[in-house]
């Protein structure tokens, strides 16, 4: 790693342990690093918003697929060819769910 990116990512994440500021960070073997603060959100990264809920806040990202587009196996048009009750053994659900399509 370059000097110019060590100190880049320094600035950016901040120091490697505290009283940090320059060199490797080297920890005792067994000992686990505390998590450091970020300075970057996840709305800094990804277009979305943040909705209020009965616990609490949660940031939701959308993204648009076409039916065509396969997720494994199968198109996620598939969906719409199952039965109610197979959506629910999928679901591993006792009662098929009620589901508007």
């Amino acid at each position: 790693m370059t000097v110019d990116l060590r100190e880049r990512l320094r600035r950016a994440l901040g120091p490697t342990r505290p009283g940090a500021g320059t060199g490797p960070s080297v920890r005792p073997a067994g000992v686990v690093a505390e998590p450091t603060a970020r300075t970057v959100d996840v709305q800094d990264l990804v277009s979305g918003s943040v909705l209020a809920g009965p616990l609490g806040e949660c940031f939701v990202a959308e993204h648009e697929l076409t039916l065509d587009h396969r997720h494994g196996d199968e198109p996620l048009g598939g969906f719409f060819e199952l039965t109610d009750r197979g959506i629910g053994c999928l679901a591993r659900l006792v009662e098929p769910p009620d589901l508007d399509r």
